[in-house]
């Protein structure tokens, strides 16, 4: 008697298991799923802007037609402006300035930019 009851624990366990085995698949198979297309989506996302960033391009160097097209090249145009002008106030609480071709935070009194290298001209303000 003990051993087919043993037998039925050791049935139901080994089906358990296999559920458990095929639900974990599943799930850890959605998960691959999912991040796939995340990986996918970020891309796109990616794709969208390289596009975006192009049309603007040449928006501002050949003009459009198109008022909408207009309207919103003129809106970034603007946000560059107002986040340039953000940076520079940054670097002055942080005593430092702006490199034009970069637009990286550098030292007032560096001759060159350390990111990019560029040769900068130090000008000397008064009070300094």
């Amino acid at each position: 008697m003990d051993n087919i009851f043993d037998n039925e624990i050791f049935d139901k366990a080994k089906e358990v298991f296999d559920v458990t085995r095929k639900k974990t698949g599943e799930v850890v198979s959605a998960g691959k799923q999912r991040f796939e297309i995340a990986t996918m989506e970020n891309r796109l996302e990616k794709a969208y802007n390289a596009l975006g960033k192009a049309a603007y391009k040449a928006i501002e160097a050949n003009g459009t037609e198109n008022e909408e097209l207009k309207a919103a090249a003129a809106d970034i145009t603007t946000k560059i402006a107002e986040i340039e002008e953000a940076k520079k106030e940054l670097a002055q609480l942080k005593n430092k300035r702006i490199c034009p071709k970069c637009s990286m935070a550098i030292e007032k009194t560096s001759v060159f930019c350390n990111y990019c290298g560029e040769k900068l001209i130090y000008e000397e303000t008064q009070g300094e």
